[in-house]
C-alpha cells in the first residue's frame, strides 16, 4: 500500500518552480477519433423518391373555421433544401380532409403541424404518413406522425407521436338539444365520427295541472335498440318544475324537494349511433322537457 503524499501549503506552491507546475506530457497514442469533413451520411434515414408521396390528412369538431398548415423540408438530390408548405382546410361535420403532396425526391429532414383555431387537445387531429404511389393504392410506407394539436401545441417528424384518435386525453364539451315540443321527450344523439364519456346530464321537467304521477328514466339506445335503462330517484306529480341531475354519483348531502337524480354508471362511453333519451311514463299533453345538456369527453373517431 502506497504512503498518501504530504499535501502543499499555498506558500509552498506559489514558489514552486514552472516546470514543477507544468503537467508532464501525455505519452502513448494520439486521439483515436477524428471527424469527416466531406461526403458526409445524409441528415436523415428518410429518402422519399417521385413515385412516393406524403398524405396528411385532418379532421376537427371545429368544422370549416379550423386550418391545418403542414410544413416540411426535404433535402434534394442536389443538396438544396425544398420548403414545403400545405393549408389544409377541415371539412364540417367532423369529416376527414386528406391531401396528397407528391413529385419531390431527396431526404425528408421535418415536418411539423399546426391548426389555427384549436385551443383545446382533442378539437383537431392530424396523421401524416409516406405513400408509395396514389392514396387510392392503399400501399403506405411509414407513418411519420398521428396526434391531436392544437395553435399552441403542433406535432412533428422525427419524434412526434403516433396515436388513434380514439387515444389519449380527450375534449371536454357540452352537448345539448332544443326543447322538445310540449309532451314530448327528448332525444340527444352522439355525433358523427364521435366517441364521448358521459360526464353529466342535466334537464327541467315542468308538468302542467292534470292529475298524473310522472315517472321519467333516462335511457341509453343503439339506434332503436335501448341497452340501459335508468331509473329517477324520485317520481314527479303536477304542477310542478322540477330539475333531473344524472351524475357517477348520488349525491348523499340534502336535495331541494325540485331536485331528481339520475344514477349514471361511471365510465360509460358511447359512439356515433347512440343516443341518449328520456322516457316518461304518464306524460301529459302540455308537460315541458327543456334546458338539455350534457357535460361530455369527447374524441374524434374512424378519421
Amino acid at each position: 500500500m502506497s504512503t498518501p503524499s504530504t499535501p502543499e501549503t499555498l506558500l509552498q506552491a506559489k514558489n514552486a518552480s514552472t516546470s514543477d507546475l507544468t503537467p508532464a506530457p501525455l505519452t502513448g497514442p494520439g486521439s483515436s477519433v477524428s471527424f469527416n469533413l466531406s461526403k458526409l451520411s445524409p441528415p436523415s434515414a428518410l429518402y422519399v423518391e417521385r413515385d412516393d408521396s406524403i398524405v396528411v390528412q385532418v379532421a376537427s369538431f371545429l368544422g370549416g373555421s379550423d386550418t391545418v398548415t403542414f410544413n416540411a423540408r426535404l433535402l434534394t438530390v442536389d443538396g438544396v433544401i425544398m420548403p414545403i408548405q400545405r393549408q389544409i382546410p377541415c371539412l364540417p361535420n367532423n369529416a376527414q380532409n386528406s391531401v396528397t403532396i407528391s413529385g419531390a425526391e431527396g431526404f425528408l429532414l421535418t415536418a411539423s403541424a399546426l391548426t389555427s383555431n384549436a385551443t383545446q387537445r382533442g378539437q383537431c387531429f392530424v396523421r401524416a404518413f409516406i405513400n408509395r404511389g396514389a392514396f387510392t393504392s392503399l400501399q403506405p410506407g411509414q407513418t411519420l406522425f398521428a396526434d391531436y394539436i392544437t395553435l399552441n401545441q403542433g406535432t412533428s417528424f422525427p419524434n412526434g407521436r403516433i396515436l388513434a384518435p380514439e387515444e389519449s386525453v380527450g375534449m371536454v364539451n357540452t352537448l345539448g338539444v332544443n326543447a322538445p315540443a310540449a309532451g314530448s321527450d327528448f332525444q340527444i344523439q352522439i355525433p358523427t365520427n364521435t366517441r364521448v364519456r358521459i360526464m353529466s346530464v342535466t334537464a327541467q321537467l315542468a308538468t302542467n295541472a292534470t292529475a298524473a304521477t310522472r315517472t321519467a328514466e333516462l335511457l341509453i339506445k343503439s339506434g332503436v335498440t335501448t341497452v340501459l335503462r335508468i331509473p329517477a330517484s324520485a317520481t314527479q306529480i303536477a304542477s310542478l318544475t322540477n330539475t333531473y341531475n344524472g351524475s357517477t354519483a348520488f349525491n348523499s348531502t340534502a336535495q331541494p324537494v325540485t331536485d331528481i337524480q339520475w344514477l349514471i354508471p361511471s365510465n360509460l362511453h358511447l359512439a356515433q349511433g347512440f343516443s341518449i333519451v328520456s322516457a316518461t311514463a304518464n306524460i301529459q299533453a302540455g308537460d315541458q322537457w327543456s334546458l338539455v345538456n350534457m357535460i361530455v369527453e369527447q374524441w374524434l373517431m374512424g378519421v
